[in-house]
């Protein structure tokens, strides 16, 4: 029975897998790609997120992490910077043909995981927990001309998100 894989929009990670049945057509498959699937990761609230990346940050660093926590990382990172609204994200009415208006999915590499983490960690539980919220981050944008689908730039933004504190 052949089978589609469905991608989360945000971070590429596989979400959904549809099987055929009967004839084996797709009917509705360009209609659910056309949705805005997202890993069940991101509708988790902020001080949620934190813990576990508190939990996952200090494992990683006492032991070698397996390919499945680097990934459970680098999606807590990609979560937290969502539930900060410091992530781009398109205007509701621009068109997602254009390539330029489009997210691309994306996580950050391991070697960012680890080395801007804890920093991210830290800006996040004190703005969650620290101030009235009534600040907003930079902007950040992952593109492919911009050469950063891995976040290689991310701890560029870090720096000019530490101003703000």
């Amino acid at each position: 029975m052949p089978s589609k894989t469905l991608y989360c929009t945000r971070s590429g990670v596989p979400v959904l897998q549809v099987s055929t049945i009967g004839q084996g057509t797709w009917p509705c498959v360009p209609l659910i790609q056309s949705l805005d699937l997202v890993h069940p990761i991101y509708g988790k609230p902020l001080p949620l997120l934190l813990s576990k990346l508190e939990e996952a940050l200090a494992v990683a660093i006492q032991f070698d992490a397996s390919e499945e926590q680097r990934q459970e990382i680098a999606l807590l990172l990609s979560a937290i910077m969502y539930s900060l609204d410091a992530m781009w994200q398109p205007v509701a009415a621009s068109s997602s043909r254009n390539e330029a208006l489009r997210i691309q999915p994306s996580l950050p590499s391991w070697a960012v995981c680890l080395g801007s983490g804890q920093r991210l960690l830290e800006l996040a539980t004190w703005y969650h927990f620290d101030t009235s919220k009534r600040l907003s981050f930079p902007q950040y944008r992952v593109t492919k001309a911009a050469g950063n689908l891995r976040w290689q730039n991310f701890a560029t933004w870090l720096d000019d998100a530490e101003t703000i504190r």
